[in-house]
């Protein structure tokens, strides 16, 4: 179920249209569709919101059990984050819907000290 709705993700991301049957569909699949009608629950579940790249430098960040914590507290946020670290440059990007105020923060809480790489 977990590829499938990957997969309607994409679709929907390339297909505009159908983003809200594609949300519905993502909220059936994850048992919210009681509340899909709630404003909270279609922003939860809405497949077309915006994505951005956030780039970090994290000099804290040193083993896999930190990207695994990164991950964790960043899944927790959005669970549809993509992380991709390079352990050896401490450097950390991120794509997502939430803000980077909110990943940053996201990544203090959990113990890491982020700069934000410039833009």
């Amino acid at each position: 179920p977990a590829h499938s709705a990957l997969q309607m993700l994409a679709i929907a991301q390339a297909m505009p249209a159908l983003c809200v049957l594609i949300g519905r569909a993502l909220a059936i699949l994850s048992g919210a569709i009681n509340s899909f009608s709630s404003s909270e629950a279609f922003q939860k579940y809405h497949p077309c919101k915006e994505f951005q790249m956030l780039e970090f430098h994290v000099p804290d960040m040193t083993c896999g059990g930190c990207v695994a914590a990164i991950t964790k507290a960043l899944q927790a946020i959005d669970p549809n984050v993509a992380v991709e670290t390079d352990l050896a440059r401490h450097q950390l990007r991120v794509q997502t819907t939430a803000s980077s105020e909110t990943v940053r923060a996201t990544l203090v809480d959990a113990g890491f000290s982020p700069e934000q790489a410039a833009s």
